[in-house]
């Protein structure tokens, strides 16, 4: 049912005018070596330090700086169990190494890599408002080595995959998207986050306030100290566990 779901939401995306936009292009091209090889072009296929391509950036950035970190959601209302399987493991797993894992055949990270999303707060992405907005997240340490996909159609993103073709790149239907293959160490995650002023806005209060407690209580099981932010709303601080009066909602 989840793996449906998923189905539907991304052909919704895909099916609107950008994908209209790149008929042309896409009719132009059959998916033989003409085509194949100008993706082959790019000069991306080694992962990077996402902070590397912020090269004016003199201090480490702080998490009220949205779009210097990348972002993995927790979609669904397993969110609990999810979490509390990558607080025992200390990583995150891409979906090959995780038992019951829904279906990744329509994932562009193809079960092998892990889906992080780059965040513009001053840009509209839709991946943003499916994957990250309404979920929990991890928030992902700017020092993390990562491929940095290239973007294609939804279409022509199934193309590729059923190609026999060997690819050094990384492609993806989202915009924006970056992989890590196989993990990610729970060292390189540098908060949590909670959807809460989306909640608030979908008049869910008590909802926003368990979820908030529940992570609290989660992380406290396993002695974690991240901060909790809101992801929905410029990451604004929700918990900082080094203050005893922080583990109240901020007002």
């Amino acid at each position: 049912m989840k793996n449906k779901n998923l189905k539907k939401e991304i052909k919704a995306l895909y099916s609107r005018n950008e994908v209209l936009a790149n008929s042309k292009l896409i009719d132009n091209f059959s998916f033989q070596t003409p085509f194949m090889d100008k993706y082959d072009r790019y000069d991306i296929a080694k992962p990077y330090k996402f902070i590397d391509k912020h090269p004016l950036l003199k201090d480490v950035p702080t998490l009220c700086h949205v779009n210097y970190f990348l972002y993995h959601g927790i979609r669904y209302q397993d969110y609990l169990e999810v979490l509390e399987n990558i607080f025992k493991s200390k990583a995150i797993l891409a979906g090959k190494y995780v038992d019951n894992c829904y279906s990744y055949e329509d994932n562009c990270n193809e079960g092998e890599y892990i889906s992080l999303l780059e965040i513009n707060e001053y840009e509209y992405n839709d991946m943003y408002e499916v994957f990250i907005k309404p979920n929990i997240t991890l928030v992902i340490s700017p020092f993390c080595e990562a491929y940095n996909t290239i973007y294609v159609p939804y279409n022509e993103w199934e193309e590729i995959k059923q190609s026999d073709r060997k690819f050094k790149n990384r492609f993806s239907y989202a915009k924006n998207e970056y992989q890590v293959k196989d993990k990610i160490s729970l060292e390189e995650v540098v908060s949590v986050g909670v959807p809460y002023n989306y909640l608030i806005s979908q008049n869910k209060i008590s909802f926003a306030n368990q979820l908030l407690e529940d992570t609290i209580k989660l992380m406290n099981e396993y002695n974690l100290d991240l901060p909790i932010v809101d992801t929905s709303n410029k990451n604004r601080i929700l918990y900082v566990p080094e203050l005893v009066e922080s583990r109240k909602l901020v007002p």
